[in-house]
């Protein structure tokens, strides 16, 4: 789990949510903004993914930790939200990793 100065607060995430660009990849996406603040990120998925609260709990958890890995790969000035799907609950953590990996070499182009 990433240390709190390193999420995003709600005002934060609100933000980001409504005004972020998209960059997607084979497991979910990010919706990232341009900040003059730190670097920051969550992790987040839909009731509608799965019904079970600890279901989307664990699928959290386990996007924090692949996106833990790669957090100095991160520019200093983004923040981030990591929408993720069902399948992130099955997938192996090298594929977790993998995926974040690449939405991260695609936020160049954004």
């Amino acid at each position: 789990m990433l240390p709190k100065k390193q999420r995003l607060c709600t005002d934060e995430f609100d933000l980001v949510y409504k005004k972020g660009k998209n960059v997607n990849s084979s497991l979910g996406y990010f919706k990232i903004r341009k900040n003059n603040d730190t670097k920051k990120i969550s992790c987040t998925t839909s009731r509608k993914v799965t019904r079970k609260s600890v279901d989307r709990n664990r699928i959290r958890r386990r996007g924090y930790e692949a996106v833990q890995m790669f957090i100095d790969d991160i520019p200093e000035d983004m923040h981030i939200i990591w929408f993720l799907p069902p399948e992130a609950l099955t997938t192996p953590p090298p594929s977790l990793q993998m995926a974040v990996k690449e939405m991260i070499n695609n936020l160049d182009g954004v």
